[in-house]
């Protein structure tokens, strides 16, 4: 595990996000990131950027300026050396603990 800011064009989305977010905590979530930035480090998996948690923060940040301008086009990421398998299983376990996967 390693923790560092990156360059947020480096983060990919994965294919098989599972995660949703309703309208209304999505907007939530984008005032938080106004008033307090992003508290919490995405977790990304180091061999191909993909982000496993945290997807739609890097969504949101993508999608408005203002956002993007607040965290200077950088992103605090913890990375992860595991395979596209353990990646998938890992997104799934944090979602569902949450109560947040389809």
């Amino acid at each position: 595990m390693k923790i560092e800011f990156v360059q947020e064009e480096i983060l990919r989305v994965p294919d098989w996000n599972a995660t949703y977010i309703l309208k209304p905590d999505l907007m939530s979530l984008a005032d938080s990131i106004a008033s307090f930035g992003i508290l919490s480090p995405l977790i990304v998996q180091r061999e191909s950027n993909l982000v496993i948690d945290g997807s739609q923060r890097l969504l949101l940040l993508r999608g408005n300026r203002s956002l993007y301008d607040a965290v200077g086009g950088k992103i605090l990421v913890n990375y992860i050396d595991c395979d596209e398998l353990d990646a998938m299983f890992l997104h799934l376990q944090m979602n569902r603990a949450r109560g947040a996967a389809v």
